[in-house]
């Protein structure tokens, strides 16, 4: 099984939606890290927070939390094509817009729930490095 934690474009109602809408709908979750609007894109960035005990609610961005089964069918293609999507190259490549991470995901009383893979922007390419605007409003691109 493999867990999915998602804030931006792949929401429910959002654009991206249809490459995880064989996924399970778990809940409404929080990952710690802030969210930005991306120069001349219509999608955010998210730049984790320090991942300690802070419960502090500004430092929580809102997303959705998935299951993709073992049997569901063509697994590897949808996780390939998400790959493709976040331009995700591999393990710390360089030229990743966005990392995929295996993090803590939290409840709304901000205790950890669940561990998932998120994608967070890659802040170390330096194609990127001028390209985060504005932080996103109570850290949730639905609300923005």
């Amino acid at each position: 099984m493999i867990k999915l934690f998602v804030y931006g474009s792949l929401r429910k109602g959002c654009f991206n939606y249809y490459y995880i809408d064989k996924a399970l709908f778990k809940g409404i979750f929080y990952v710690k890290g802030n969210i930005f609007t991306i120069k001349n894109k219509n999608y955010p960035a998210l730049v984790l927070s320090e991942q300690g005990e802070n419960k502090n609610p500004e430092n929580f961005t809102t997303g959705e939390l998935y299951e993709f089964p073992d049997s569901t069918e063509n697994l590897t293609k949808i996780l390939e094509n998400l790959d493709k999507m976040e331009n995700y190259y591999g393990e710390n490549h360089p030229e990743n817009e966005y990392n995929k991470l295996y993090l803590d995901i939290y409840d709304s009383s901000f205790n950890k729930a669940d561990k998932a893979y998120v994608y967070v922007f890659n802040i170390n390419n330096p194609k990127l490095k001028n390209s985060l605007e504005e932080k996103i409003e109570n850290n949730d691109f639905l609300n923005i």
